[in-house]
């Protein structure tokens, strides 16, 4: 019965030593491993949200440059326009002299034509 005794009694402290060191390496891993992981996802979190500020940073300068491209555009399309109907005008004075020429010279035929 000293065996089994001492059998059993190995086997206690073989289990004990086993739960001692399983815990040993747990605290361990607890101690080290989740400081580590955690400096470590942190790390990443910051540098995927210095990325992204700056990835909006960007598109807000290219959005100012944009709005300032489409003003120019605006302003030389104004430009454009204002010189179009200068143009225009410019044409339609010339035409109506033209016809009030042409509107003469009928008128002179006519005349001409009706008492000769």
């Amino acid at each position: 019965m000293s065996d089994i005794s001492a059998n059993s009694s190995q086997r206690d402290h073989e289990t004990r030593m086993e739960r001692a060191a399983e815990s040993s390496v747990a605290k361990i891993g607890a101690r080290i491993v989740t400081p580590v992981l955690l400096t470590v996802t942190l790390v990443v979190l910051g540098a995927l949200g210095n990325s992204l500020i700056q990835s909006q940073q960007g598109q807000a300068a290219g959005q100012a440059d944009l709005a300032r491209d489409v003003a120019a555009i605006k302003s030389d399309v104004r430009d454009t326009r204002t010189v179009l109907s200068e143009r225009v005008i410019r044409q339609i004075d010339s035409n109506s002299k033209r016809i009030d020429g042409v509107e003469q010279r009928l008128q002179v035929v006519e005349r001409t034509v009706m008492h000769p």
